[in-house]
């Protein structure tokens, strides 16, 4: 819910800077995103006063889960260990990703050809309204990526390692969601910390990841 937020704020800030041609503005980007915090906050904590005892009531205690994960520990032993060792390397890949994605701007052909220059092109227009091109892709993509991806690369000081943190992030929010998906459906914490560390593993996550391409933050937003 709060990553829904966040993006949305942003995205609706995108919106209108867009319309007032400011798109290349960061002061109007943060007091455009200050005024959506502003409102997202009233009414979450409007939201939250009334609904906070019923909240309560739904949350199980702390230590069923603890004894869950050691039940299960203790039946599936060779399930919990490989698991575990699927995570760590997950989370290892991971510190890899954002040392490439600090360290290296972004290289790969689409990012070069097409997704970098559609975002020059939206920053010197100040909006993301149409606009010709030789190649169709960078006229009629879906805007809300290319949008986050703008906001990182103005708030960073402009930087177009910055960029790359869009999808990199994007990638996290849907290996969680795969792991929420699982815990759900399965009601067993190892299994869902398998398929999601399996699914984060995977060569397309792994290939994707570290680029500005717009799939996986699509996937994100799906999953989620």
């Amino acid at each position: 819910t709060t990553y829904l937020a966040f993006a949305g704020a942003i995205l609706l800030t995108g919106y209108l800077v867009s319309e007032f041609g400011k798109l290349d503005d960061v002061r109007w980007w943060f007091t455009s995103l200050f005024g959506c915090f502003l409102v997202g906050s009233t009414a979450a904590i409007i939201y939250r006063a009334r609904h906070a005892k019923k909240s309560r009531s739904e949350l199980g205690p702390r230590e069923s889960w603890r004894k869950q994960i050691t039940a299960e520990f203790f039946s599936a032993p060779i399930l919990a260990f490989v698991s575990i060792f699927l995570v760590v390397v997950w989370i290892l890949a991971q510190i890899y990703h954002i040392l490439i994605c600090s360290l290296l701007g972004p290289t790969n052909w689409d990012s070069m050809t097409y997704i970098l220059p559609r975002i020059a092109a939206y920053l010197q227009r100040g909006s993301i309204e149409y606009f010709e091109s030789n190649y169709i892709a960078q006229t009629v993509h879906f805007k809300n990526a290319t949008i986050l991806q703008i906001f990182a690369f103005l708030t960073t000081g402009r930087s177009e390692n910055a960029i790359q943190f869009v999808a990199l992030i994007s990638s996290w929010i849907t290996t969680f969601s795969v792991f929420g998906t699982g815990l759900l459906l399965v009601r067993r914490v190892f299994p869902a910390l398998a398929a999601a560390a399996i699914l984060g593993g995977t060569t397309n996550f792994m290939m994707i990841a570290v680029t500005p391409q717009l799939d996986m933050p699509t996937t994100a937003f799906f999953s989620m």
